[in-house]
C-alpha cells in the first residue's frame, strides 16, 4: 500500500510539473503570436488536460485559452477561413444535436479552406455490435472490451455499485444481464449532478426496451435510447447524443465536409512523429471511439 500510495504521489508531483512547463510555453506561444499562426484550435479542452501548448483551447472552465459556452447560437471568435485544425475528443457526445450543428457550421466558416475537423467520440456501432453479439450469440468479448474502457486510474468512470462490480469481475462471473444492460444504456446517455462533475450516473433504460431495440436499426437502436433520458438530465454534463459514423457523415457533409474515418493520432501530418506529437487522442479511450478526419471542401 505504502509502495501504491508513493507511486501515485510521484505521478501527481509528475504531472504538475508538466502541467507549469505547458504553461510557461502557453504563455510564449500565445504573446509571440504563434499560436494564432497556427490556427489549432481544441474545443472542449483545459490547459491542464497536458494538450500541447501549441492548442489554442476553448470551453466553459478558466483552464481554457478562450471561454465559450457551446449552444446552438455560439460563435467562435475567429475571423472566417483563419484556422487550419479543429479538434475535438469525446465532447459532442455531450451536447444535443443543434449545438454540434452549429460548431460544425461555424467550423466550415473558421477554417481554411481545405483545413480539418479531427474528430473522436464514443462509436455507438460498436457497441450496438457488441451488444447484438452479446444478446443472440451470448458472447460477451466486445462488451468486456467496453467496460474495461470505461476504467480510469484503476476506478470505474460511473458511480453506481452495480457498476462497480461489473468492473471489478473482469470474467464476468454471476453478472446479473440487468446489469449489462445498465452500462449499455449509459454508454449513450448519462447525466451528472450538480455541481456537473464526474463521476457519471446512468439514465435507466428500461430491460424490455432495450432488449426490444438491439433488433432494430442502429438509428433506431440509438435514437431509442437518447429518447429515454428525461429532460432534466440534459446539460447536465453526461451524454446525450449517440454517435456513429453514418450519423456523424451526413451531419458534417450538410455543412460542407468530406468526411472519412481516420486512425487513432492520425489525420493532420503525413508525418507520423508530428501526429503523435500533437494529436491529443487519448490511448484509455481508443477501443471504444470513433476516430473521424473532415476536410473543408
Amino acid at each position: 500500500m505504502m509502495i501504491k500510495n508513493s507511486l501515485v504521489l510521484m505521478k501527481t508531483i509528475i504531472k504538475n510539473i508538466i502541467v507549469n512547463i505547458n504553461k510557461v510555453f502557453n504563455k510564449i506561444y500565445t504573446t509571440t503570436g504563434i499560436k494564432k499562426k497556427l490556427g489549432y484550435v481544441a474545443l472542449g479542452e483545459f490547459n491542464s488536460w497536458l494538450i500541447n501548448p501549441l492548442w489554442t483551447t476553448i470551453d466553459c472552465f478558466n483552464d481554457s485559452d478562450i471561454y465559450l459556452l457551446f449552444d446552438e447560437k455560439c460563435q467562435f471568435p475567429f475571423n472566417d477561413e483563419t484556422l487550419n485544425i479543429i479538434y475535438t475528443s469525446h465532447m459532442l457526445e455531450h451536447i444535443d444535436i443543434p449545438t454540434c450543428t452549429n460548431i460544425f457550421k461555424e467550423a466550415n466558416r473558421c477554417l481554411k479552406k481545405g483545413g480539418k475537423i479531427l474528430i473522436d467520440v464514443p462509436n455507438c456501432e460498436y457497441l450496438y455490435d457488441a451488444y447484438k453479439l452479446f444478446v443472440n450469440q451470448n458472447d460477451i468479448s466486445m462488451l468486456k472490451n467496453i467496460f474495461k474502457s470505461r476504467i480510469i486510474n484503476n476506478k470505474p468512470f460511473f458511480s453506481n455499485i452495480t457498476l462497480e462490480r461489473i468492473q471489478s469481475n473482469i470474467d464476468f462471473k454471476d453478472i446479473d444481464i440487468y446489469q449489462i444492460e445498465t452500462l449499455v444504456g449509459s454508454f449513450i446517455v448519462n447525466y451528472m449532478e450538480p455541481d456537473f462533475n464526474p463521476p457519471m450516473i446512468p439514465c435507466p433504460v428500461p430491460h424490455d426496451l432495450i432488449k426490444q431495440l438491439v433488433n432494430t436499426s442502429l438509428d433506431e437502436f440509438v435514437i431509442g435510447i437518447e429518447n429515454v433520458m428525461h429532460k432534466k438530465y440534459k446539460n447536465s454534463g453526461g451524454h446525450q447524443t449517440g454517435w456513429y459514423f453514418k450519423r456523424l457523415e451526413e451531419y458534417l457533409k450538410d455543412y460542407g465536409f468530406k468526411v472519412k474515418i481516420r486512425s487513432f493520432k492520425k489525420g493532420m501530418f503525413k508525418n507520423q512523429i508530428l501526429n503523435n506529437i500533437l494529436i491529443p487522442d487519448r490511448k484509455h479511450r481508443r477501443i471504444e471511439s470513433l476516430y473521424v478526419e473532415a476536410e473543408k471542401i
